[in-house]
């Protein structure tokens, strides 16, 4: 393998890259965290959901968003992921490319990559693998 190719291991908050610099050696290239994504879905919503008191209705109702609040900060991160990852292939970074992620982060950011990035992609492990060293990540690589 050379350094064309990355290791992404990712779950809702946190994104770590890696290039492999040689077999079995990863080198961490690049990090971005979402701390919205460990927030409490209370603390989200500190300025409040939309509320209503109107004098011809009984009583008050709150205007439930229709994609919970975890899950739409999740979606966002994907997309940061996602944007980062198109942009470092437009930029000739990587040809190759493994995705290790919480299996449900997996799926959305699955969903957000570029057709271009997709086809980089030759290998997913379902697994939330963040707080891993570098050598204990490359255990996990299906190659390895």
């Amino acid at each position: 393998m050379h350094k064309e190719t990355w290791v992404v291991v990712c779950n809702k908050e946190k994104a770590r890259i890696f290039e492999v610099e040689k077999f079995g050696n990863l080198r961490e290239i690049y990090t971005m965290v979402h701390p919205q994504s460990a927030m409490k879905a209370e603390m989200l919503t500190r300025d409040g959901l939309g509320r209503t008191n109107e004098m011809f209705r009984s009583g008050h109702s709150t205007m439930d968003p229709t994609t919970p609040l975890k899950l739409k900060e999740a979606m966002n991160f994907a997309k940061e992921v996602a944007k980062y990852l198109e942009s470092q292939k437009n930029g000739m970074r990587y040809t190759r490319m493994f995705i290790m992620a919480e299996p449900s982060f997996l799926g959305i950011l699955r969903d957000e990559l570029n057709h271009n990035v997709v086809k980089c992609v030759e290998g997913e492990i379902p697994k939330d693998l963040t707080k891993l060293d570098a050598k204990a990540i490359w255990e996990h690589m299906p190659i390895a």
